[in-house]
């Protein structure tokens, strides 16, 4: 179950979330399992059940540590977009993805401004951009432009991911092809991200579904999250 692999016992235990993630929560046939209340003998419990029906037995919410996300918004990394919702599959800027690399591994360095013509000073990401861009964990798209509202694709938040816990001195080498061939569409990982992708697939960091790495999709907040959670805890 993939939320096995979200939870660390680095963390709080046996804490009931605010919420169910139901999002983040998959069922080992990979369908999403989705977070039920029960009330029996005057006892409240929370249950998570495969939407897919498939047989497997539902799991105790209190036998799972706290989910991803509830982690990083309990110390400030991530926000919802609006009261009690996270939006999980929602697809994350690149000023956004910046800023909360930013906040999980307090890169602080007072990067100066103007290394990107479309990222203003004033902006609430800026500072997070230059300071990655001073680190050389960004790069930008070219002519000297970030795109901070664009979408963020898979393959390139693996390659920041590789890149900013190499600066937090934690060596992310790059993986070997054989990391890739359990799934099906490496094919279209492009090469400047092929070690990265492979190196985080290797260690369990990159959230894949299906045996696809999917890396020209969209990062969403979910995986955003997942990934984020997964690097901090290493």
């Amino acid at each position: 179950m993939e939320v096995q692999r979200i939870m660390t016992e680095r963390k709080q235990t046996g804490k009931k979330a605010g919420y169910l993630c139901s999002g983040l929560v998959y069922c080992q046939c990979g369908a999403k399992m989705h977070g039920a209340r029960s009330v029996s003998k005057g006892h409240e419990y929370f249950r998570y059940y495969c939407s897919k029906k498939c047989g497997a037995p539902s799991i105790r919410m209190e036998e799972v540590d706290k989910a991803a996300v509830d982690y990083l918004s309990s110390i400030g990394v991530v926000n919802g977009t609006g009261y009690r919702t996270y939006e999980p599959g929602a697809s994350i800027r690149r000023g956004d993805f910046c800023v909360m690399l930013s906040r999980a591994f307090q890169f602080n360095v007072g990067g100066s401004g103007g290394g990107f013509t479309d990222v203003p000073a004033g902006a609430y990401y800026a500072s997070a951009v230059n300071d990655l861009y001073a680190l050389g964990i960004v790069n930008g798209v070219g002519g000297g432009r970030f795109q901070p509202s664009a979408t963020l694709s898979r393959q390139d938040a693996a390659l920041m991911i590789q890149r900013t816990l190499n600066q937090a001195g934690i060596e992310i080498p790059d993986g070997n092809s054989a990391a890739l061939a359990a799934y099906s569409d490496r094919g279209q990982v492009a090469d400047y991200a092929r070690g990265a992708v492979a190196g985080l697939a290797q260690l369990g960091l990159l959230p894949t579904r299906n045996s696809r790495l999917s890396p020209k999709a969209n990062l969403t907040r979910a995986d955003m999250a997942l990934l984020l959670h997964r690097a901090m805890t290493q």
